[in-house]
């Protein structure tokens, strides 16, 4: 289902990256435009071994969700019983977020990448910096 739900956001014109490294983790599909990065997550293929990967998952999620990624979830029921509709609801919740079809060559991931480590950076700077400044206080 990934596969597919990721041809048909290219073929929409959308900038899609498949299996996007995340420290020690991986998003199977990435869709991304003017500096940001939406994580589409396709349930209902993925079998998982226990809760103990659940979980797991989960907090990986909300570790990336604090660091800015916004989740889009696809269960497969929908997408195999209205592609069409489900495609459309996803072109409407990115371009919502501002990410557009694309109009020319994709970005390279490592800028992509780069533009994120960057904010990643800055937001670690400014919490430690309000650290800081409680302990002083």
């Amino acid at each position: 289902m990934e596969v597919a739900v990721g041809r048909a956001l290219e073929l929409a014109g959308f900038e899609v990256y498949n299996n996007w490294q995340t420290g020690s983790g991986q998003l199977g599909l990435v869709v991304a435009g003017k500096g940001r990065l939406v994580a589409i997550d396709c349930q209902g293929e993925h079998w998982y071994a226990g809760n103990e990967e659940i979980v797991e998952e989960q907090r990986q999620q909300a570790v990336l969700m604090r660091l800015g990624w916004t989740f889009l979830r696809v269960r497969g029921s929908e997408w195999y019983a209205a592609p069409d509709k489900v495609l459309a609801r996803l072109q409407g919740y990115l371009q919502a977020m501002g990410i557009e079809p694309m109009s020319g060559e994709k970005e390279p991931a490592s800028a992509l990448r780069l533009g994120l480590m960057q904010r990643v950076t800055e937001r670690a700077e400014a919490i430690r910096a309000s650290w800081q400044q409680t302990e002083e206080a």
